[in-house]
């Protein structure tokens, strides 16, 4: 058997999940070793987790919504307490600037 053909081999006995949770459950049943999910997902079945990395994630809105009442109600519940609190209650989440305009981007 070539070389191909045994990564073919090994390749079809490869159990997929899908997603963050099915990833973690599958580690905590034994029937993966390691696999790439969120911190949360892996604190959800009480398995060691290793960051990859950080990422900043933001959100971008045309700038004539600024004051429209749904943009206003979505800026407003995003620098909340409540939401702050429930968002860090899923641990590995940074929320010192949520809610706050980071950069205001002008068309070319």
């Amino acid at each position: 058997m070539g070389q191909v053909d045994s990564f073919r081999l090994k390749l079809r006995r490869t159990r997929i999940a899908h997603g963050h949770t099915a990833l973690a459950q599958t580690v905590a049943v034994g029937a993966a070793g390691a696999g790439i999910a969120t911190r949360c997902a892996a604190a959800g079945f009480d398995l060691f987790f290793v960051p990859l990395s950080e990422e900043r994630f933001d959100l971008a809105f045309a700038r004539q919504l600024l004051g429209d009442d749904r943009a206003s109600r979505l800026i407003d519940t995003l620098e909340s307490r409540a939401f702050r609190r429930e968002l860090q209650s899923l641990e590995g989440y940074a929320t010192a600037q949520s809610g706050e305009v980071v950069a205001e981007v002008r068309p070319p």
